[in-house]
Formats: C-alpha cells, structure tokens, sequence
C-alpha cells in the first residue's frame, strides 16, 4: 500500500488526522496562554482555521472498519490510533 502512496497525484488527509492536528493545537495554545503569549496562542488558533480551509475538499472519512483494521497494526508497530488509521 505505501508503494500505491507515491503514486497519489492529490493529497488526501484523513478525519481522524484533523482530530490530532486539532488536538495538537489546542496543546500548544494552553501551553502558549500559561506562557502569557496570548499572540503566539491566538496564532495556534488562526493556523488551525488556515489548515482547516485549506484541506476542506480533501477530507476522507474513516469507518469503523477502518478503525477495526487499524487497531492490530497500533499493537503491532507500537503507534497511536491515528497513524494505524492512516497506514490502513
């Protein structure tokens, strides 16, 4: 499958890798706001919302049976749900 990748000629980003970036961002934002870098945590927010428009026609959902397929390969290759999502 990752050989097929190299093929793609569009990118694709996967729902449950918005939910990471999203994640991620919140992170740093709380981490920038107990810094009293309100600019910098506002900065987070605003690239978020960028990303978000940017890749909005090319979100794939993921299925539960993604997720199903998924889960052995976490175990596996010792990663996080998401990156066993995207290896699916």
């Amino acid at each position: 499958m990752s050989k097929q990748f190299v093929n793609v000629k569009e990118f694709v980003v996967s729902l449950i890798s918005i939910v990471e970036l999203a994640s991620f961002t919140r992170k740093k934002y709380l981490e920038k706001l107990n810094e009293g870098d309100k600019e910098r945590a506002e900065g987070y927010v605003k690239f978020l919302n960028l990303m978000l428009s940017n890749i909005r026609n090319k979100v794939v959902e993921v299925s539960l049976k993604d997720i199903e397929e998924a889960i052995p390969l976490m175990f596996e290759r010792n990663v996080n749900l998401g990156e066993a999502v995207n290896a699916v």
